[in-house]
């Protein structure tokens, strides 16, 4: 989590409310997630791949909000 929020701090991304933090874990990397979970927003926010090993972040993907 801490090197996803020195990542989202770097590059002037969203990380504090309204989004919320979910972080998966597999073989090789950490998965984290900052989504935006109000009820008037549809999606929106981003996630990122941290290599275990080194600490780097390896993958970003942003998602847009969905407008009705």
């Amino acid at each position: 989590m801490c090197y996803a929020t020195v990542y989202a701090k770097n590059n002037d991304l969203r990380h504090g409310r309204p989004l919320t933090k979910k972080v998966t874990r597999s073989a090789k990397v950490w998965t984290v997630h900052f989504v935006d979970t109000r009820r008037s927003v549809r999606g929106g926010g981003w996630d990122v791949d941290v290599d275990i090993k080194t600490g780097t972040v390896t993958r970003f993907k942003s998602y847009k909000e969905v407008e009705r």
